[in-house]
């Protein structure tokens, strides 16, 4: 946009027409004293000539800001990651461990029923027929 262009102005008109209104709402219409004129409080911005390094520069510093914010981000996730790691092998190594108790466990009920005798079936006939 050139400098010397003038700025865009946006203004919008609203009108109410009474066709034919009975005496009494007319004088009440006439009535009301006028509003008063009411300066825009964005006059100052009609005027105001942008400077594409400003722009530059807040982009510049927003950019500074999401990079910082993002480096955050990925350390919190770093420690985060290492602490899941660290969950995780020590998960693996206790299911190693139940695993291991519960082979010597059965081992350990193996070897017991076989070393417990068995009573013979011939002495047991033996007693039952006598």
């Amino acid at each position: 946009m050139a400098e010397d262009a003038a700025p865009v102005v946006s203004e919008t008109y609203d009108e109410v027409v009474f066709t034919d209104p009975k005496e009494i709402f007319y004088r009440q219409l006439m009535s009301v004293p006028l509003a008063p004129k009411i300066e825009s409080t964005q006059q100052e911005y009609l005027c105001k000539v942008f400077n594409d390094q400003d722009d530059l520069l807040v982009l510049i510093e927003a950019q500074k800001f999401l990079q910082e914010e993002l480096n955050v981000a990925k350390q919190k996730f770093k420690v985060v990651s290492d602490e899941l790691t660290i969950v995780n092998q020590t998960l693996v190594t206790a299911q190693h461990q139940q695993q291991q108790r519960d082979v010597a466990s059965k081992k350990a009920k193996a070897a017991a029923a076989q070393r417990k005798p068995k009573p013979s079936t011939q002495a047991n006939k033996k007693t039952k027929t006598s």
